[in-house]
């Protein structure tokens, strides 16, 4: 099954990545516990290589030409999420310190570990804020995440060829 993948989110304007970006030894983890699938990932220079398909500085048409065509697509708290709304694609997406209620849709997979790590100030410039390892879900929580939005289109397609 194919996969798209989209690890990484713009850089603060202080050139540092956000709170909310997911760690890239992390994402290799997260990578590494679905070998039997193809992964797609996208991005900008500059950004680490997860996966042997590695396609940087994407059109957004082609972008949207990969969400309609992926079996389903990952990503942490960014743009990825938002463009698949009108292509009425659901996907992962994992959460750390912004709140999925507010920024995420409820017809994703959003994984997040505890609303406890979330910020207080949900609008506050992120400059501001932290970075904390502790407020991101386990590798083994994302894949989980990743192999159930696999199986249930694939379930909802058995069901109807009965």
């Amino acid at each position: 099954m194919k996969i798209l993948f989209h690890p990484f989110t713009q850089k603060l304007r202080t050139g540092m990545p956000s709170a909310k970006q997911y760690p890239a030894d992390t994402w290799k983890r997260v990578v590494a516990m679905l070998p039997e699938h193809e992964i797609i990932q996208i991005g900008v220079h500059g950004e680490e290589k997860m996966c042997n398909d590695f396609r940087v500085g994407l059109p957004l048409r082609e972008i949207e030409y990969l969400v309609r065509e992926c079996d389903t697509w990952v990503c942490c708290d960014s743009f990825l999420q938002h463009m698949a709304v009108p292509i009425g694609k659901p996907g992962v997406v994992v959460w750390s310190v912004s709140d999925p209620l507010i920024f995420g849709y409820q017809w994703n997979r959003n994984v997040i570990k505890d609303r406890s790590f979330l910020r207080a100030d949900q609008f506050g410039m992120w400059e501001s804020e932290t970075f904390n390892l502790d407020a991101f879900p386990s590798p083994r929580d994302v894949v989980h995440e990743i192999r159930n939005a696999l199986c249930i289109p694939r379930l909802m397609q058995e069901a109807s060829d009965v």
